[in-house]
C-alpha cells in the first residue's frame, strides 16, 4: 500500500544525486510522480544553456513552469518535492502552496554560500513561499529561516544503496591498481593540494573529474588527470579500484562534511578525508576512516597506510559497516525526512 503521492520535480537525469533520492522514496512506499527539469535544457545549446543558468528566464523556463504546474493539478499529489528548483518562480511555488499541495523544497549546495555560482535568484525570492525546507547542513537551518522559511529541517547527506555498495568479496589488493585516487571537481584549492603532493612529496593522486583542465597546469596535469567525471558503477568502481580514495570538503559551501565520503565508506573504499568535527562525528578516526589535517598530514598519512593493506581493509570494512548500522542511505535519511513531514505539513 502507497503511503502517499509525491510530485518530485527536479534534474533526475541518471546518475544524479536527485535521482537517487527521487528512488529511495519509491523504495520506502511512496507513489512518485516524476518530472525531469534538465529535459526543458536538452539540446538548447552550449551558450543557451549557460545564459539559461544565469538569466533564470527564457522559452524553456517558461514552459518548465507551465508544464509543472499542470502537472501538480492533473496528479493530486499529497506532497510536491523540488529537488534545487533554480528555475521555479515564485510565483509557481506560491500557486503550488496554495492550491494543489504542500511544496517543500531540497537543496544540496549552498546558495548562502562562497561558490560565486549564479542563478539562485528565483530560489532565494521563493524561500518564504514554500511549505518546508530540506537542508543539507546545519548552518543554512539559520540562513534559510532568516531569508523567510517558514519551517526548516536538516537532511543530511547520504549514500544511494543501488549503486555504493562494497566490492566482491575475493578483492583482494591485487585488483586495486590505483595508489591513490581523487574523484570529484577542482573546488576550493584542491588543484594546489594535489600539485604540491605530488611535487614536494612524489605522491601521485589519480584525478577524475571535469574542469581540472582548466586548473592545473599542464605538466601536472600530463601526470595526474585521466578524464572526466564517471557516474554509477563507473564512480564506484573508482572506489574499488583505488587503495586509498581521498575527499575533501567543500569550503566555499560551508560544508562539514562531504557527500563523497559516505559513498567512499559504503562502496567499501579506504576513505582518507579533510578533518572535520562532523567527518569525526560520523566515523571513528583510525578505525572506520583517516582523516588528515593539512597537506604535510595527508602526505604523512598515504605513506603510513600505503604498504598496509590487511589494516585499510579492516578500516574500510568498519567504515561500510559504520554506514549501514548508523542510517546514512537514501532510504534512511529521506524516511525519516518524511516522518517529520508528515507531522508538520498532512493536510487533511
Amino acid at each position: 500500500m502507497s503511503r502517499g503521492k509525491i510530485l518530485y520535480g527536479g534534474p533526475i537525469d541518471p546518475g544524479s544525486t536527485a535521482r537517487h533520492r527521487m528512488m529511495a522514496l519509491e523504495r520506502i512506499g511512496y507513489e512518485v510522480v516524476p518530472f525531469n527539469f534538465a529535459d526543458y535544457l536538452r539540446g538548447t545549446g552550449r551558450i543557451a544553456n549557460f545564459l539559461y543558468h544565469r538569466l533564470l528566464a527564457g522559452p524553456a523556463v517558461d514552459r518548465l513552469n507551465r508544464d509543472f504546474q499542470r502537472l501538480a493539478e492533473s496528479s493530486a499529489p499529497d506532497f510536491i518535492l523540488v529537488d534545487k528548483p533554480i528555475f521555479l518562480w515564485p510565483e509557481t511555488v506560491h500557486s503550488l502552496s496554495r492550491t494543489i499541495a504542500p511544496i517543500i523544497q531540497y537543496n544540496l549546495d549552498n546558495p548562502f554560500g562562497d561558490m560565486g555560482e549564479p542563478g539562485w535568484r528565483n530560489l532565494v525570492a521563493a524561500i518564504p513561499a514554500y511549505d518546508l525546507h530540506f537542508v543539507p547542513r546545519e548552518i543554512n537551518i539559520d540562513d534559510y529561516k532568516r531569508a523567510g522559511a517558514r519551517a526548516v529541517i536538516r537532511v543530511p547527506l547520504a549514500y544511494e544503496p543501488t549503486v555504493h555498495f562494497p566490492p566482491p568479496v575475493d578483492w583482494g589488493e591485487d585488483r586495486r591498481t590505483i595508489d591513490v585516487s581523487f574523484t570529484g571537481s577542482p573546488y576550493d584549492d584542491r588543484a594546489d593540494f594535489l600539485t604540491r603532493l605530488l611535487t614536494e612529496h612524489g605522491i601521485v593522486a589519480d584525478i577524475r573529474g571535469d574542469r581540472w583542465q582548466r586548473v592545473l597546469r599542464p605538466e601536472i596535469a600530463a601526470r595526474l588527470y585521466r578524464g572526466p567525471s564517471v557516474q554509477d558503477g563507473e564512480y564506484r568502481q573508482r572506489f574499488w579500484d583505488s587503495k586509498i580514495c581521498l575527499s575533501f570538503v567543500t569550503h566555499a559551501n560551508h560544508d562539514e562534511v562531504a557527500h563523497k565520503s559516505l559513498e567512499i565508506a559504503a562502496s567499501g573504499g579506504f576513505l582518507m578525508a579533510e578533518e572535520t568535527e562532523e567527518h569525526r562525528a560520523i566515523f571513528e578516526a583510525g578505525k572506520e576512516a583517516v582523516f588528515f589535517t593539512d597537506l604535510a598530514d595527508c602526505a604523512r598519512l598515504i605513506r603510513e597506510y600505503l604498504p598496509q593493506p590487511d589494516l585499510r581493509q579492516r578500516i574500510a570494512e568498519a567504515g561500510r559497516r559504520r554506514a549501514l548500522a548508523a542510517g546514512y542511505s537514501n532510504d534512511a535519511r529521506m524516511g525519516h525526512a518524511f516522518e517529520t513531514v508528515g507531522k508538520l505539513l498532512a493536510r487533511k
